[in-house]
């Protein structure tokens, strides 16, 4: 297996700051605090509050570009609008909430 050493990235999940000396095939890898993981922000410090933000965000954003298509028809049932908001907004919310932390670390 081939892995690309300029791709690779390596984090060190802790409450201080840790430095770790990765290297492949004679090149350091570099170390990063933060990054983001299939749409969900992985930090290295555990700043609950910044990922929780930035996905509540994200919806927020969805549900304004729905603004006038869904929430101000009045055409549009209120049964429906419910279904949208529950299968479109709400799991943008919600994605990666199993793997987030109960609490931030202080």
């Amino acid at each position: 297996m081939l892995i690309n050493t300029t791709k690779t990235k390596c984090m060190v999940k802790s409450k201080e700051p840790v430095r770790c000396k990765l290297e492949i095939d004679g090149k350091m890898v570099e170390q990063v605090k933060e990054f983001t993981y299939l749409g969900a922000d992985i930090t290295s410090y555990g700043d609950l509050k910044r990922v929780v933000r930035n996905q509540t965000m994200k919806a927020s954003t969805i549900s304004g570009c729905l603004q006038d298509i869904v929430w101000c028809n009045k055409y549009l049932n209120i049964d429906s609008k419910i279904r949208i908001y529950k299968t479109a907004i709400r799991p943008i919310m919600t994605y990666a909430a199993e793997t987030r932390p109960d609490t931030a670390w202080t």
